[in-house]
C-alpha cells in the first residue's frame, strides 16, 4: 500500500481547467483562484479522509483477502457491518469516480478537436465534421480509453506500466511548465 499511483489523478482536475481556459472570461484572474480554492478544499477533505480511513482500517490481511476483491468495499463493510450501508457507500464512490471522468474527457476531447481543426491529426476532417460540437473527439477519447483499458485483460503488468508512464509524463510536463515560469521570473 506504499506509493499508489491513484492519488496523482486528483491533480488532473485543475489541469483540465487550464486546458479549456480560453472559454473563461478574465481567465488570468478567475482560473488561478478557482484552482487554489478547489485544491485547498480537495486536499483538506482528502487528508481528513485518509486519516479516517487509516484509523478504521482494521486487519490488513483480512482486507486484502476479501471475497469482493475490492479492499475498500471490505473496509466499508467492516465499519458498517451492513450490506445496505456498504452498498450505499460503494455507490457514492462509483458516482464520484464516474463524475471525475468528465473533466479529463472534456479536456482531451477539446484539445483533440482544436488540434484536428488545425489539421494536426490524421482524419482531422472526420473529427471536426460539423465544426460546432466535438462529438467525434469525445467518441475518439472514449474509444482510445477503452482500448487502453483492455490491455489489463492480457497483462496487468503492461497496463500498470502504461499507467505509470502516463503519470510520469504528466508530472514531467508540470515540471517543464514550472521551470519555464521560474526562468521567466528570474530574467525579469
Amino acid at each position: 500500500m506504499v506509493g499508489p499511483l491513484a492519488p496523482i489523478y486528483t491533480l488532473i482536475g485543475a489541469d483540465s481547467a487550464v486546458h479549456i481556459s480560453e472559454k473563461i472570461k478574465d481567465a488570468s484572474i478567475v482560473l488561478p483562484k478557482a484552482i487554489l480554492w478547489a485544491a485547498s478544499i480537495n486536499d483538506s477533505l482528502g487528508f481528513v479522509m485518509i486519516i479516517t480511513f487509516w484509523f478504521i482500517l482494521g486487519s490488513v490481511f483480512e482486507i486484502l483477502e476479501t471475497p469482493t476483491h475490492y479492499p475498500f468495499i471490505q473496509v466499508f463493510y467492516n465499519v458498517t457491518r451492513s450490506k445496505a450501508g456498504t452498498s450505499i457507500m460503494t455507490a457514492i464512490i462509483i458516482v464520484n469516480i464516474t463524475s471525475a471522468c468528465i473533466s479529463p474527457v472534456a479536456t482531451v476531447s477539446r484539445q483533440t478537436w482544436s488540434f484536428a481543426g488545425d489539421k494536426g491529426l490524421p482524419f482531422s476532417s472526420f473529427i471536426t465534421h460539423d465544426g460546432t460540437t466535438p462529438l467525434n473527439a469525445v467518441l475518439l477519447a472514449f474509444a482510445i480509453t477503452t482500448l487502453l483499458s483492455l490491455i489489463n485483460i492480457g497483462s496487468t503488468v503492461a497496463f500498470n506500466a502504461i499507467g505509470s508512464l502516463a503519470v510520469s509524463a504528466i508530472l514531467g510536463t508540470y515540471i517543464i511548465s514550472f521551470v519555464c515560469l521560474i526562468l521567466r521570473r528570474l530574467r525579469k
